[in-house]
């Protein structure tokens, strides 16, 4: 899901920071923004890890 949500089943983290930014819990949103900020780094790491382990395999 890239945005938007259904009230009452789904959250968007995105939408969840932005909802703690406009109620002024501040320390909430920054943990979810860097909790955001932190998986991304892995997600890349990871890719490129495996990326040198498995090799393009292309010509």
């Amino acid at each position: 899901m890239i945005g938007g949500s259904i009230p009452g089943q789904t959250r968007v983290l995105s939408v969840a920071i932005f909802d703690y930014v406009e109620t002024g819990e501040w320390g909430t949103a920054h943990l979810l923004a860097g909790g955001m900020l932190a998986f991304s780094f892995v997600v890349i790491l990871t890719m490129m890890l495996l990326e040198k382990r498995i090799g393009r395999g292309g010509p």
